[in-house]
């Protein structure tokens, strides 16, 4: 009744199969280390939507000079400086704070209507008016804070 050869000719006690699964899951340790970054960028921008409306205004320079040729680090200095002002001014000033919540709204939409030109219009449409509909509640949550 008892097989001996069989129980353990199916043991499954080799080295090679002990190295892999630690590698299998150091590599999966790793690949979601920058998963985890980015989700907490995006929570902390969720939390703090004044950052994101100054990050959304940065961009308005950025559309304005963009057929104007300038190198990219010359387009990380406009855009950091514009972003620090408005942070800046969105603390200081009440009408700041105002015209940053549309600023961020309007970038909000324009960057989701031309998210991809290839899909349909309605599916556009659909994308900016729900990415918007968000930013508004975001910045309706701000400012009941």
């Amino acid at each position: 009744m008892w097989d001996e050869d069989k129980f353990f000719f199916n043991r499954h006690d080799s080295v090679s199969d002990s190295v892999s699964s630690s590698a299998a899951g150091a590599l999966g340790g790793l690949a979601a280390i920058p998963l985890a970054l980015v989700l907490s960028a995006v929570g902390i921008l969720i939390m703090r939507i004044d950052i994101l409306n100054a990050a959304s205004a940065g961009f308005i320079p950025l559309f304005l000079t963009r057929n104007m040729g300038l190198d990219s680090k010359t387009c990380l200095i406009i855009y950091g400086v514009t972003v620090i002002a408005m942070l800046i001014l969105e603390h200081c000033f009440t009408i700041a704070k105002i015209l940053g919540s549309i600023i961020g709204c309007l970038v909000v939409a324009f960057l989701c209507y031309e998210l991809s030109d290839v899909t349909p219009m309605n599916t556009r449409l659909t994308i900016t008016g729900v990415g918007t509909v968000i930013t508004i509640l975001l910045n309706i949550r701000f400012w009941k804070r």
